[in-house]
């Protein structure tokens, strides 16, 4: 169980230094958006433009990433219901973040508050079904409701994405 779960965070790290690494350039989707609007302005047919990309939200959402960075400074400080309701506050300005809802995630179950954690963590592979730290989320949450199939199922899936 031990190797499966460090497999499983072995994987999650590497989705986010890919991520990371792939976030770094700018300025792509913010110049589809700026064309997009140019041309429904000039007479174009007018589109919804497409949601940016996860991994250059930042770019997007500066009032999630300040709440985002001062949940994970509350969280490392022991403060989860600080931590929690900054990454609520972040869901609010981005409510298509994965890994904000994974986030809160942890918050709530270091707060007891399974249920909700529960909540959090099926949003987050809902939104995002190939994130293994959402699957191993989603297990950490089934196995504190007592739910020991489900958390198993979960963890496995996570493995296998």
């Amino acid at each position: 169980a031990n190797e499966a779960l460090a497999r499983l965070r072995s994987a999650a790290a590497a989705q986010q230094r890919a991520k990371a690494g792939a976030g770094g350039e700018g300025g792509g989707a913010a110049t589809t958006s700026t064309t997009t609007a140019a041309s429904a302005s000039a007479g174009g047919v007018p589109s919804t433009p497409a949601p940016p990309a996860q991994e250059s939200w930042r770019e997007f959402v500066p009032a999630a990433e300040a709440h985002k960075e001062a949940g994970t400074l509350a969280f490392k400080a022991g403060d989860y219901a600080a931590a929690a309701a900054e990454y609520r506050e972040a869901l609010r300005a981005d409510p298509t973040s994965h890994v904000l809802e994974s986030n809160l995630s942890i918050a709530l179950l270091k707060l007891g508050k399974a249920d909700e954690a529960h909540a959090a963590a099926k949003r987050c592979v809902d939104l995002e079904p190939t994130f293994p730290k959402g699957w191993y989320r989603l297990g950490q949450a089934h196995q504190a409701l007592g739910h020991l199939s489900q958390a198993s199922a979960a963890y496995e899936r996570g493995l296998r994405v």
